[in-house]
């Protein structure tokens, strides 16, 4: 499990699920004036016997798991017996108004891999 710091009116969700499942995670959905603001991103993958065939891709959503437009995106790799972890801090990646943000893998990672994924942010309205 990840430790991370949460700011003042910000929220913080994470996912990191059995072998062989998708890590996915979504912020509340706001209103239809504000607007999601992530702030901070940590993807994992870990392998026990059995590495991914290939790099495994996490993406940045504005927007529902599988649909919304990527916002950021990059992949994992590890050989057997190993791990990988990006984390990002800092960010200030403003989704669309009334979207919600979804960091995710874009598929399991194989039957000895583990994904985790977690997020930062906070709900914003623009100020005309």
């Amino acid at each position: 499990m990840v430790a991370m710091v949460v700011g003042p009116a910000e929220s913080a969700v994470n996912n990191f699920p059995a072998a062989n499942a998708q890590a996915t995670v979504a912020s509340e959905a706001p209103n239809a004036a504000a607007f999601i603001v992530v702030t901070a991103i940590f993807v994992s993958l870990a392998a026990v016997a059995t590495p991914p065939a290939a790099p495994t891709q996490w993406v940045l959503r504005d927007g529902a798991t599988g649909a919304g437009t990527i916002k950021l995106s990059g992949t994992l790799n590890c050989v057997a017996n190993s791990g990988d972890h990006i984390e990002l801090s800092g960010l200030n990646i403003q989704m669309s108004a009334g979207n919600v943000a979804t960091l995710e893998f874009v598929a399991a990672g194989g039957a000895t891999t583990q994904q985790g994924v977690a997020m930062t942010y906070y709900p914003s309205t623009r100020l005309s």
